[in-house]
């Protein structure tokens, strides 16, 4: 908190449900009452009110995966919807949704956990459900964790023959013509100096005078 103290901002705006939960709601009991805003419902505001500009069409019929912490934690279960038919995804919802979701597997510090290989986990339970969705070729998460889980989850179950795995961000980038980034000439490193070369060792004198 000392460190966001000591920055000039109007708003944070975070990917992470996550921190994007931390921030809202438990910073504020320590003082630290901040304007927070998921980076979905950022791109639904620009996309409604034209800031963000599509010019491309991509065909894509997808479903989306509520992330715990964005959605039964704060309820944001529109913005990215409205995002989704802002940029013309056709949507098929899965039977678990909003309220009802089910969770990647990757909460509670479960995303560091090795677990046993015959046991199904949270997240391929969740790529075999959109795998029942007829036409369905992506899978949209919301979170950096979810994206993580259901990346491998596709891989185990096959279901990565039947789709892709997208964050929602991603879609927008696809959608629009971005500047390639400028290149930065980086400096030419500076000449090695020449070392001086070493002194020659002083001559010693004949201590008996004239010749031997």
């Amino acid at each position: 908190m000392r460190r966001l103290e000591g920055c000039e901002f109007n708003r944070i705006v975070t990917t992470d449900p996550h921190s994007f939960n931390t921030l809202k709601n438990e910073y504020p009991e320590f003082g630290g009452k901040y304007d927070i805003e998921h980076a979905s419902a950022m791109i639904q505001r620009m996309l409604s009110d034209g800031t963000i500009k599509l010019d491309k069409e991509i065909d894509a019929t997808a479903t989306y995966h509520d992330p715990c912490h964005l959605g039964r934690y704060n309820k944001g279960y529109d913005a990215p919807r409205q995002a989704l038919k802002e940029m013309g995804v056709e949507l098929i919802e899965m039977t678990r949704s909003r309220d009802n979701s089910f969770c990647c597997g990757a909460g509670g510090g479960r995303i560091w956990h090795a677990d046993p290989i015959e046991l199904e986990k949270p997240s391929e339970n969740r790529a075999k459900e959109a795998m029942t969705l007829e036409g369905v070729d992506t899978l949209v998460v919301n979170c950096p964790k979810c994206m993580t889980m259901m990346e491998d989850a596709v891989k185990s179950t096959g279901a990565d023959k039947q789709m892709v795995v997208k964050e929602l961000i991603e879609l927008v980038a696809e959608r629009m013509t971005l500047d390639a980034p400028e290149e930065v000439e980086e400096p030419a490193p500076a000449p090695a100096k020449e070392e001086a070369p070493a002194a020659e060792p002083a001559k010693e004198e004949n201590k008996e005078g004239g010749d031997a």
